[in-house]
C-alpha cells in the first residue's frame, strides 16, 4: 500500500491575525517548524489554489508569524482564522525508500511477530510525550494504543502494506 504521491498534507493552521499589516499566526505541524517558509506556497484547504509564502519566522514553540501573498490587512488575516494549510505530499518527502510520513501508516495491516493479523492502524497521535499508534483490533470494535518506538514496532513495510508490532506493548 504505497502512499499516494499527490495526496495533500496538512502542514499548519492559521490561529489568527498578528498586527495590522496582514501577518498571520500559524501553528506549524512540521517536525521542524522553521522549515515552513521553505515550502514556498501553501493551499487554503486540500483543494485550494497555492498561495505563495512571502516570509515566515518563528514566534514561539511551533507558532510562526507568516506573510502570505495577497493577505495585506488585519481584517483579511483574521478572516482566515482556523484555515488549515496544505501542501502536496511530494513537497515533504523526496521519494527515497526510507522517507515516510506518520500518516502513511494509517490503514496498514498490523501483524504480530509471527505474521498473524492483529488489526489495522487507525491513526498515529502525539499526546505530548511521543507518537502513539492507534490500532483497530480485528473482529472487534475495540482499539489499542502502541508506542511508536523501535522495540514496540520492529518493522514497517509500506510496499507490502503492513507493520509488525510486539503485542507486549499493546495497552
Amino acid at each position: 500500500m504505497e502512499p499516494s504521491a499527490d495526496k495533500m498534507m496538512c502542514v499548519g493552521a492559521i490561529m489568527g491575525a498578528h498586527g495590522v499589516r496582514g501577518l498571520v499566526k500559524v501553528k506549524a505541524f512540521l517536525e521542524d517548524p522553521s522549515d515552513f517558509g521553505a515550502l514556498g506556497a501553501v493551499h487554503f484547504g486540500a483543494l485550494g489554489e497555492p498561495i505563495p509564502i512571502v516570509s515566515a519566522h518563528r514566534h514561539k514553540d511551533a507558532v510562526l508569524i507568516v506573510q502570505l501573498d495577497g493577505v495585506d490587512s488585519r481584517e483579511t488575516a483574521q478572516a482566515l482564522k482556523s484555515t488549515q494549510l496544505f501542501v502536496p505530499r511530494t513537497q515533504l518527502v523526496d521519494g527515497e525508500d526510507e522517507d515516510m510520513l506518520l500518516s502513511d501508516l494509517e490503514g496498514l495491516r498490523v501483524l504480530d511477530e509471527e505474521g498473524r493479523s492483529i488489526g489495522t492502524v487507525n491513526a498515529v497521535n502525539n499526546f505530548g510525550a511521543s507518537d502513539v499508534i492507534e490500532i483497530a483490533l480485528d473482529g472487534s470494535s475495540k482499539t489499542v494504543m502502541v508506542p511508536f518506538i523501535e522495540d514496540a514496532v520492529p518493522s514497517i513495510d509500506l510496499a507490502a502494506g503492513h507493520i509488525m508490532i510486539d503485542p507486549a506493548f499493546m495497552a
